[in-house]
C-alpha cells in the first residue's frame, strides 16, 4: 500500500514502501508445507566434526524438493542448502534452511516451530546467522527431545542469512522431526544509515524500480508517497502516473526524460481516489498529450490503465503517425489496432469501467485475459486523446481517464506481463476479484462431490462437479451486494460435458445455505448453463422471481474452455447483458431492476453446481469482478 497523504511519515514507512525492507517487527514464515524427516540411519554424516554437543551428526531430512539435501535442491527463492555448515568454527552436518534479508535483520526476538518436533530424543535444531554465508554464529540449539512451540532469542546484531539446520545426534533408533512452519521475529532492513542517494532516481531505487525521485535538490515526503517497487524493472524506459501531472506537463517518473507538455488544450484534472488514494487525469474530447518521440519505440511493450469517462466514447491511447489504437474505439472496450485488427469485437467488454491493457505489436490483453496475437504490423508515436484520430486529422475523440502508462523497450515475457498486471491491479485496487485471489475469496459448499483446486495463477481452476458422482449439490457464495453499483462485470472460463443437470452463475441470492445448481434461485437472477436431457441444451437467463427471460440454444458440455461475461447495468434498460464465447448472446431489461436491487435482492452471489441421477463435470476459472463504482 501507498504511504498515507497526510500526517507523519516514519523513515522505516519509506524503506518498507520503496521495498528497502519488508517493515519492521515483521515476521518471516517458511516453509508453505509440512516436512518430515528420514526415519532411518543410512544418512550418516562421516565427516561431521567431532567434538562439542553435535557429534556425531545425521542428515534429518529426506531428499524433499522443497529443501537442499545431498541430492536435491529447493528451487524457489530465497533459499539455497546445503549439507555442512561451520557454526562457531565447528562443522555441522545436516539438512538445512536459509532465508536471506536484502538489508539484514536485526533484534530477532524469536523463532516459532509448530509441529510434531523432534522425537525419540535423537533430534537437534540449530539456528545460526552470518553476514557472509561463511561464518555462522550460533543463536539458539533446542535440547534432544520435543521442540514444537517458541524459542526466545536475544540478537541486536544485524545479519543477513538466517540458517536453520537440522540433524540427528545419534545413530540408531526412529528419529524423526515433522516442521509445519518455521517463523524469524525480527526487524528486517530498519538499521543502519541510508543516505539520500539511495533515494534518488539515479540511486539503488531506480534498481529496485522505485521511480520519481527528483535526482537533485530537496526531496519532500510527497516524493516518497506511492513510490513502492516495480516488479518487472529491465528495459523500463518511461513511466507515468496521475502523480506525474503537475498541471502542465507529465513527467516520465523514470528519470529518462520523455517528459510531454504536448498539449492538445483542454483541461486536464486530477482526482484522487477514495479507492486507493492515488490520483487519475480525465479530460474531455478536447483534452490530451503527445508523448514524445520514442515514446513507443519500434519494439515495446506498453502497460496502461485507462476508461471512458463520459457520453463521448471513441478512441483513448491512439497513435499520431500511424493509424493505431488500443483499448478503445467507437464505444467499445478491450480491443487494439496497429495498422492491423489485433483483437476486434462488436461488443464493449467493460463499458466504463476500468481497462488494464497489456499492449505490443502482436499482443493485446485485457484485464489479464488475452485477446489477440497477430495482425499487428506497427509501432506508433503515442499519445492520450490526440493523435492522428483524435484532433490532428480525424476526429473520435473521447471523454477520458487516465491512471498510468509503462513503456518498456523490448517484448515482456508472458511471466513479466502477469507479475505487472497483477502489481497494477493490487496497487489501484480495481478489481473485487482478480484471477488470482478469486478462488480463495468464495466460500465453498460440497455436497458428496467435494469442490477441487487445481492449475496456477493465473489459471486457476475448481471443479464443482462430476460425471462421477451423482446427487451433488455444491456453491461457491461471496457476500458482497454488487447489484447496488452503478455497472460490475463478471468475467469468467467454463468448462462443461456430460448428460445432466446444469451449473449457474447468481447475483442477489438472500442464503449463504448453497445455490441450487441449475438454478433458478430466486430472488436472484441466475444464469444458467444447461445440460439437462429433457430441457433443451444452452444458456438460460432467469428473473428474480424464477422466470425465463433469457435463451440461448448452444450444446455447453462441448469440452472446450468457453468465455463467459455478465455486465449489469443498474438501469431498466440492458439491465442485464450476456456474452458467451465473445458473442453477446442475452440482453434483458429489467423494468423492475430498482425494486429487486433495494427490496427484494440478497446479498449473496456466486455458483452452484447440480448432478442427479445422471452427471456432468463442471470446471471455472478466471473469475475476475470489477466496478467503476469501486475505482474513484
Amino acid at each position: 500500500m501507498p504511504l498515507q497523504s497526510s500526517g507523519e511519515i516514519s523513515f522505516s514507512q519509506i524503506r518498507t514502501e520503496m521495498n528497502f525492507s519488508s517493515g519492521s517487527n515483521t515476521s518471516a514464515t517458511h516453509p508453505t508445507t509440512t516436512l518430515t524427516s528420514n526415519t532411518s540411519d543410512s544418512n550418516y554424516v562421516a565427516s561431521a566434526s567431532s567434538g562439542a554437543w553435535w557429534s556425531p551428526a545425521y542428515l534429518a531430512f529426506d531428499n524433499s524438493s522443497r529443501w537442499e539435501s545431498a541430492s536435491g535442491v529447493y528451487s524457489d527463492i530465497n533459499y539455497v542448502g546445503g549439507v555442512t555448515t561451520t557454526v562457531d568454527g565447528v562443522s555441522v552436518a545436516g539438512e538445512w534452511i536459509q532465508l536471506e534479508f536484502m538489508n539484514g535483520v536485526t533484534n530477532i526476538s524469536s523463532v516459532v516451530y509448530s509441529g510434531t518436533g523432534l522425537q525419540a530424543n535423537f533430534g537437534q535444531i540449530v539456528v545460526c546467522a552470518s553476514n557472509n554465508q561463511t561464518t555462522f554464529t550460533q543463536l539458539l540449539a533446542t535440547g534432544h527431545g520435543y521442540i514444537e512451540g517458541t524459542y526466545n532469542i536475544s540478537s541486536n546484531k544485524s545479519y543477513r542469512y538466517v540458517r536453520t539446520i537440522c540433524l540427528k545426534k545419534f545413530q540408531g533408533g526412529n528419529s524423526f522431526c515433522t516442521i509445519n512452519e518455521w517463523k524469524i521475529n525480527g526487524i528486517i532492513g530498519v538499521g543502519g544509515q541510508v543516505s539520500i542517494e539511495d533515494f534518488r532516481a539515479s540511486g539503488s531505487t531506480k534498481a529496485r524500480g522505485v521511480t520519481g525521485i527528483p535526482t537533485s535538490g530537496q526531496i519532500s515526503f510527497a516524493d516518497f508517497r506511492g513510490k513502492e517497487a516495480i516488479p518487472v524493472v529491465s528495459g523500463l524506459i518511461a513511466k507515468y502516473t496521475g502523480e506525474s501531472w503537475n498541471g502542465s506537463t507529465l513527467v516520465d517518473e523514470t528519470g529518462s526524460g520523455y517528459n510531454t507538455n504536448a498539449n492538445k488544450g483542454g483541461a486536464i484534472s486530477t482526482t484522487t481516489s477514495s479507492n486507493n488514494s492515488l490520483k487519475y487525469m480525465t479530460g474531455g474530447t478536447g483534452a490530451g498529450l503527445q508523448f514524445p518521440t520514442g515514446i513507443l519505440p519500434s519494439t515495446y511493450t506498453a502497460i496502461f490503465l485507462t476508461r471512458y469517462n463520459g457520453t463521448n466514447r471513441l478512441r483513448i491511447m491512439d497513435g499520431i503517425n500511424q493509424n493505431w489504437l488500443s483499448g478503445h474505439w467507437n464505444g467499445r472496450s478491450g480491443v487494439a489496432f496497429h495498422e492491423g485488427w489485433v483483437h476486434y469485437s462488436d461488443v464493449d467488454y467493460y463499458n466504463n469501467t476500468w481497462v488494464l491493457s497489456t499492449d505490443q505489436i502482436n499482443l493485446y490483453r485485457s484485464n489479464g485475459q488475452e485477446r489477440g496475437t497477430s495482425g499487428g504490423t506497427s509501432s506508433t508515436r503515442l499519445s492520450l486523446n490526440y493523435g492522428m484520430h483524435t484532433g490532428v486529422t480525424y476526429n473520435e475523440n473521447s471523454d477520458w481517464a487516465f491512471y498510468c502508462l509503462f513503456v518498456y523497450n523490448r517484448n515482456l515475457s508472458i511471466s513479466e506481463i502477469l507479475q505487472m498486471e497483477e502489481y497494477l491491479r493490487n496497487r489501484y485496487q480495481t478489481f473485487i476479484m482478480t484471477t488470482y485471489n478469486w478462488y480463495t475469496l468464495f466460500n465453498r459448499i460440497n455436497s458428496n462431490f467435494t469442490i477441487s483446486q487445481s492449475g496456477s495463477d493465473p489459471d486457476v481452476q475448481l471443479q464443482m462437479n462430476s460425471t462421477a458422482t451423482g446427487s451433488s449439490n455444491t456453491s461457491l457464495w461471496y457476500s458482497q451486494r454488487i447489484q447496488n453499483y452503478s455497472q460490475f462485470v463478471a468475467e469468467f472460463e467454463i468448462y462443461m460435458s456430460g448428460g445432466a443437470d446444469g451449473s449457474s452463475f447468481n447475483v442477489g441470492f438472500n442464503s449463504t445455505g448453497g445455490f441450487w445448481g441449475e438454478g433458478p434461485n430466486a430472488p436472484a437472477f441466475c444464469l444458467t448453463f444447461h445440460v439437462w436431457q429433457s430441457r433443451t441444451n444452452g444458456i438460460y437467463l432467469f428473473d428474480s422471481s424464477g422466470n425465463q427471460v433469457g435463451f440461448y440454444n448452444y450444446a455447453v458440455g462441448e469440452n472446450v474452455w468457453r468465455p463467459v461475461r455478465v455486465l449489469y447495468t443498474r438501469s431498466t434498460t440492458n439491465t442485464w447483458q450476456i456474452f458467451f464465447n465473445n458473442t453477446n448472446i442475452i440482453n434483458y431489461s429489467n423494468p423492475n431492476n430498482e425494486s429487486w436491487v433495494t427490496s427484494t435482492s440478497g446479498a449473496i452471489f456466486g455458483f452452484g453446481s447440480r448432478t442427479g441421477g445422471v452427471t456432468h463435470n463442471f470446471y471455472l476459472r478466471r473469475f475476475t469482478l470489477n466496478s467503476p463504482d469501486l475505482q474513484d
